[in-house]
């Protein structure tokens, strides 16, 4: 994470029960360029699971998708 010169975005679910938030608030102090955005409720998976079988994304996961496309459009 230190040596990553790029902006970077890092999005994690406060609910993860994969990784803990803690990993995410770690990369994030190492790194002088990145984003940490935190979806409150969101568990690992932000609401997807596989195979998707709906026609709408999960509301955090298009939370993540927003944020991710307004990353790219800052470049």
């Amino acid at each position: 994470a230190k040596r990553i010169e790029k902006p970077w975005l890092i999005v994690h679910g406060d609910q993860d029960e994969a990784v803990p938030l803690k990993e995410a608030q770690v990369l994030h102090r190492f790194s002088r360029n990145s984003t940490l955005n935190i979806i409150k409720g969101a568990a690992h998976t932000f609401g997807a699971s596989q195979p998707w079988m709906h026609t709408e994304f999960p509301r955090d996961l298009e939370k993540v998708v927003q944020l991710t496309i307004e990353h790219f459009k800052q470049e």
